[in-house]
This record gives C-alpha cells, structure tokens and sequence, in this order.
C-alpha cells in the first residue's frame, strides 16, 4: 500500500509540476497535434490506397496520387481527395463518397482551428517572455539607480573568490577537492536542457511572422503599398522550411544564415545597401507598423535563449568559488558569474565586452579541441554577440510598451 501511495504521490507532482511549468501550453498543443497529425495522416493514406483510377485517366492522375501518398503535409492529400471526389465518375451520390467528402472538409477545418490555435499560444507565449524580460530589465535599473542615490562613490562589489581560497587553504579545506568537468559532456547536458526552449522561442516568433505575412498576402492593407507577391510567397516559404526544421542547432544555423543572406539586422545599411533588396525592406516596414519590429524581435529572442541557458547552465554546475575548478574548465564558473555581472547593469559596456570575451575564447577553445559536439559553446557566442549595452535602448523603448 505504501508504494502504491508514493507512486500516486510522486505522479501527482509530476502534473503539477506540468501545469506550472512555462512550457505546458506547448505541451499540451504538441501531444494533440501530433495525435491529430498521425491519425487523420493514416486514415487519408488507407483512402488514397484503394483508389482505383480509371484506365482512361492513369496517366495523369498515377504521379498525382503517389504525390498525395508520399506527402508529409495533410493539406495536399486532404485536396487530391477533394479534386477526386469532385470528378463526373464520382458524382454518383453514393453515401460513402458523400461522407468521404464531409469529412476532408471537417479535416481541413481542424487543420486551419489548430493553426489558430497555435497562433494564439504563440503570441501569448511571446507576451509572457517579453512580460517577463522587460520586468528584470526594470528592475535591474531601478536597482542600478537606488545603487548610485544612495552610494554614488562606492561600487557595490561581489565577494573576492580569492579570499575565500585563501581562507579555505589555511584552514586546510581545499586538498583534494579540485573539481574538473569534461566540456564535452556539459555541452551535451546544457544542450538537453534548453534545445526545446530555443527552438519554441524561434517557432514562436515564426508563427506570429507567419500570421503576419498571410494577413498581408490576403489583402488587408493598400494595394499600392503591397509587395510584389512572389517577395512573400518566397518569405512564407523560408518561415515554413524553418518551422519544419526539429533539430534546434540546425533551425538556428538556418535562420541566421537566412538573416545573413538576405536581411540584414541593420536597418540602416539594409536603406543605404545598394545590394539590399527594396521588396525586403517594404516587407519590413510593414510587419514594423503590424507590431512586428524585427531588429527587436531579434533582439529579445537572444535575450530571451541567454536567460534560459544560463539558467541550467548554473544549476549543473557546482556552486562554489571558481578558483576551485580545475584551471581549463573554470572559464564555465567564470562566464556564469560574468553573465550575472552583465545583468546587474545592462549598460555597462565593461561587463559585456568582458563576458563576450569569455565566450568567444570558449567557442573558440572547445572548436579547436573538437569538444563542442552539442554546439552549444557556438550557439552561447552567437546570442552573446547581439545583445549588450549599445543595444539597450531599444530594448527600453521596447520594455516602454509592453
């Protein structure tokens, strides 16, 4: 009875823990869209096998029918059976065919309230985080400024890790307890811990950029402004790549490559850029009056992949002074406590430029010794490349209206 009383126990937790959690509302959509995805995947793939095309008609509709069969995508199937029923030799009013188109009906309306439905987790998702940043961006400079009111010569400093070394060594305390830690396997670990995070914050902002676009291509703003079509078809087939990517490494590397090539996130050189396509930039300034402000989307979202990285990153390493790591892996302490000096004050060009350095030497380091299989010594350096102190303003503008 007392196990069966602790497992149920232990069970409990385990979904309160999921109500709780930030990431529940992804959770939830991602177990009942995967259920819908399979099943209806499965009974449109058992229809398309016992079609029977015509002898007449084979040569046309044989690579059609294979198309809808091999699809990954419900909705080309969904409309291969639809143009089938449609055709004058199924027009015969049989039951099951009535049915058969009833329901490819009823699954592309589940398909399109899913799609709403994740729109809208997308957006309040992305509210919450920008909530959620910009109350620690407030109050890390409310902090700053009661800091120099009320101290305006003296720094606030954080204990000196040295002395408490020194204290520790004479008092005996310190032999033997050199703490080492193969970046190889705290890659992997931190890796594990964020890769659904990062990927839910770039599909997050894809999906509101998604939402966006389609209402622009559907028409809801002048014709005259309107990019050419074929700029946001070309658009909307990059966010759809994107979105379909799982691997999380591989979605990042996309989109900055996309970002790199294509955009740029300088608005001003994108103006003045004579190889800076006028179509992007049209595309720009319109999703910037729809809410969508790119620099800062981008901006947030490296904000936003720091805070959660370093947030496991500090919980997997042990909390002791730095100097009692082993002299090549302490650089993993240092930037921990680097970062949280760089929070304390967002403007300190000092802090950034310090802890940016510390992870380019890391990416650097563990490329050369091959020992950033997770890529995420890589991925830590690219986030911490476009935030810092020049950038703090339009996050305060930002902060300003949320």
């Amino acid at each position: 009875m007392g196990q069966i009383i602790l497992k149920t126990i232990i069970i409990i937790k385990a979904d309160e823990m999921k109500l709780k959690s930030k990431s529940f509302q992804r959770f939830l959509f991602h177990e009942i869209s995967m259920h819908f995805d399979n099943t209806a995947k499965h009974e449109l793939n058992v229809y398309l096998k016992n079609v029977k095309i015509p002898a007449n008609i084979s040569d046309i509709y044989d690579n059609v029918l294979k198309e809808a069969l091999n699809a990954d995508r419900l909705e080309t199937k969904i409309l291969f059976i639809k143009q089938w029923l449609d055709m004058d030799f199924n027009r015969d009013k049989k039951q099951d065919n009535i049915y058969a188109l009833r329901n490819v009906r009823f699954l592309k309306k589940l398909k399109t309230k899913l799609s709403h439905f994740q729109e809208e987790m997308a957006e309040e998702l992305h509210n919450q985080r920008y909530y959620h940043l910009c109350k620690q961006f407030k109050k890390n400079q409310e902090e700053i400024k009661t800091r120099h009111d009320y101290y305006p010569t003296t720094r606030l400093m954080r204990i000196d890790e040295r002395n408490i070394e020194t204290i520790l060594k004479q008092l005996n305390l310190t032999e033997n307890h050199t703490i080492n830690i193969d970046f190889k396997e705290f890659g992997d670990q931190v890796y594990e811990k964020v890769k659904d995070t990062g990927s839910g914050i770039i599909d997050d902002y894809l999906v509101i950029l998604k939402k966006l676009l389609q209402e622009i291509i559907d028409g809801d703003i002048d014709t005259e402004s309107k990019p050419p079509s074929e700029a946001l078809d070309k658009f909307m087939i990059e966010i759809n790549l994107l979105l379909s990517i799982p691997d999380f490494y591989q979605k990042h590397q996309q989109l900055y490559d996309y970002l790199q090539h294509n955009l740029t996130i300088d608005l001003q050189t994108l103006q003045n850029s004579e190889q800076g396509e006028q179509h992007s930039l049209d595309i720009f300034n319109i999703l910037k009056s729809k809410g969508m402000d790119l620099i800062v989307a981008f901006l947030f979202s490296n904000f936003e992949f720091l805070e959660s990285l370093h947030e496991e990153w500090a919980l997997l390493l042990p909390q002791v002074p730095a100097n009692f790591f082993d002299p090549k892996c302490r650089v993993l302490r240092e930037i921990q406590l680097l970062y949280e000096d760089f929070k304390r004050d967002f403007e300190n060009s000092n802090s950034y430029e310090t802890y940016l350095q510390a992870t380019k030497d890391l990416q650097e380091l563990t490329e050369k010794e091959q020992s950033d299989r997770s890529h995420i010594f890589n991925l830590l350096y690219d986030a911490t490349q476009n935030v810092g102190a020049l950038r703090v303003n339009i996050i305060a503008e930002k902060c300003s209206e949320v």
